[in-house]
């Protein structure tokens, strides 16, 4: 069995960027505490602890995101953290990740959070272009990124990732460019690059003027990214993710390896045995179900055999790497694979969109850019 991650939601934000489509809370930085939030997610910590299956199999990750986690105060997060190893199964941490604001470059805090073990952190850059950042809703600018980082290189960490953001409106080939080279006077180790898509719950999703994402430009920015990533000994080991080596994604490869995690706080997913639950995705009814006594679920959905087998096989094939072990998934689920999807693969091997190789099945370059139609026709077999 695999050790367990757990996922720490911190809701609150002090603007709701355009492209966005998480749950959020308003937060004035000025505002009240946080504490009453944090009072709560340890109450809901000490009710999981109740369950005895909870403690069947060791934690080594943990990752706090948001939201704005970078809006906690250091002694905050030691309270939390001290709270998990309370009562739960908590072992030696291969990783512990906080999100962080650019907005937050604060020196002093960077080290407090690496006295509490807090050994990377994830920083929500999505470009270094002021224009693109204020058209998205981003109250961030290019002079808050390179504070920010040059704070939590001073404070000594050495495992720092990054996001960025492809098919913003106006967004160009250059902008790219100059983006990649003004983060290289940084010591990154990790970046993770998103496309842009609009989601129901995005604000650019309702306003009146749509926004027109064109996938031929979005092909050309990917693949200068992935260019000037590659020319700096940046790896694919995953769709959205680059890593020096050695420094991939710990906690989030139990995403993609089909792996149990626990989610705390509103909105925070969880996938154990072979339950998926969500919590609450509203402050009032999460703080109600955990003041009453109750894991505060939303959903809970039990996955039929067929949903696993689709899960695990999207969700392998995202690993660009390592992709689709054809020996596994034969003897987790007592299936012939090459023989049961045999025209489905003969279809996107033909169109050079997958391979095949030493029992691996991967996505190629070209795949990748249309990774979610392969996915969907998995998932319908």
């Amino acid at each position: 069995m695999q050790n367990r991650g757990v996922y720490i939601h911190i809701p609150f934000c002090s603007v709701k960027c355009h492209y966005c489509s998480f749950y959020t809370v308003y937060y004035h930085r000025s505002g009240k505490s946080l504490e009453p939030y944090l009072d709560t997610l340890g109450e809901e910590i000490r009710l999981h602890s109740l369950n005895p299956d909870i403690h069947d199999r060791p934690i080594d990750s943990i990752y706090i995101g948001g939201g704005t986690p970078s809006l906690l105060k250091a002694d905050s997060v030691e309270t939390l953290l001290n709270t998990l190893r309370g009562y739960l199964p908590l072992v030696d941490l291969k990783e512990l990740t906080i999100e962080i604001n650019p907005e937050d470059g604060d020196q002093q805090k960077f080290r407090e959070y690496r006295s509490l073990g807090i050994n990377r952190v994830s920083i929500g850059v999505q470009s270094m272009q002021d224009k693109l950042l204020e058209i998205s809703g981003r109250n961030h600018r290019r002079q808050e990124i390179h504070k920010t980082l040059l704070g939590l290189q001073q404070a000594g960490f050495e495992n720092i990732s990054v996001d960025l953001l492809l098919g913003m409106p106006g967004q160009t080939e250059e902008h790219l460019r100059e983006d990649l080279k003004l983060l290289w006077d940084y010591p990154l180790r990790h970046i993770s690059l998103y496309i842009l898509t609009l989601e129901e719950r995005s604000p650019w999703f309702h306003q009146e003027k749509k926004i027109e994402i064109a996938e031929d430009t979005v092909a050309d920015l990917y693949g200068e990214l992935v260019a000037g990533l590659n020319e700096k000994g940046f790896q694919q080991y995953e769709i959205s993710n680059f890593a020096q080596p050695g420094f991939e994604g710990y906690h989030n490869a139990k995403y993609w390896n089909y792996d149990e995690y626990l989610g705390l706080g509103t909105a925070a997913y969880s996938f154990l045995g072979k339950e998926r639950f969500n919590n609450f995705q509203s402050m009032t009814r999460y703080r109600k179900a955990v003041e009453s006594g109750q894991i505060p679920i939303e959903k809970k959905e039990i996955l039929s055999w067929e949903k696993q087998l689709a899960e695990f096989i999207f969700l392998s094939l995202r690993k660009t790497r390592d992709g689709l072990n054809i020996k596994q998934v034969n003897q987790l689920f007592q299936i012939d694979f090459l023989s049961r999807y045999e025209e489905t693969l003969h279809r996107f091997l033909d169109l050079r969109l997958l391979f095949l190789k030493d029992q691996r099945l991967c996505l190629t370059p070209a795949g990748v850019l249309v990774s979610d139609s392969i996915f969907s026709e998995f998932m319908t077999v």
